[in-house]
């Protein structure tokens, strides 16, 4: 698996993913959710609770949304959102690898906090599924799969605030550790001169 890693985290590979990662996120953020967010009378979206939702809170957005809010949360919200979490997934495995393979980590166990972006991504399908599987069978409601839609969104949520917050230390170590190379050159330099 490292293998496969390590022949695709080069910078430009992983900027061109990143880049469109947050071109879907961008027009899930100012044009999908938005639209849909047009029939919820301020309630949040199932996909922007990361706390996750109670199963009341679940019927009343679905009934709160009504036809033309379920329809565009179907047709509008949830066919960008499918391609996100594959992006998602791909895009934060590849930075969080390539960043590891700077600090040469790469072939230490911490390798594997690759794997977390992924699961994250699979976790949002299965929230996805799950809020397509409510949206559909509207006005039946299956508390079952409002409870196991809500808990993949805490999973996905949980996860994906791991991911940042490593990649957010592994930044953080690289920059500190360039910082310091750069100072040694110096002073170094100087002794020399």
């Amino acid at each position: 698996m490292r293998k496969i890693f390590k022949n695709h985290i080069q910078g430009k590979k992983v900027l061109i993913i990143f880049i469109m990662t947050n071109l879907v996120y961008f027009c899930m953020l100012f044009l999908t959710i938005p639209k849909v967010m047009d029939y919820t009378h301020g309630m949040d979206l199932f996909d922007m609770m990361p706390a996750g939702y109670s199963v009341e809170y679940a019927q009343t957005l679905l009934t709160t949304l009504g036809p033309d809010g379920r329809s565009a949360y179907l047709y509008t919200q949830l066919p960008v959102d499918m391609i996100y979490p594959l992006l998602f997934g791909l895009t934060y495995s590849l930075i969080l690898a390539y960043f590891l393979n700077k600090l040469n980590w790469i072939e230490k166990p911490i390798f594997f906090t690759v794997l977390l972006p992924l699961t994250a991504g699979l976790f949002d399908y299965a929230e996805n599924i799950g809020i397509f599987l409510m949206l559909q069978a509207y006005p039946d409601f299956s508390v079952t799969i409002a409870t196991w839609t809500n808990s993949f969104t805490i999973i996905k949520s949980v996860l994906s605030t791991l991911s940042f917050i490593i990649l957010l230390t592994l930044l953080a170590i690289i920059l500190i550790r360039s910082i310091k190379l750069n100072r040694y050159r110096r002073l170094d330099h100087t002794q020399l001169v």
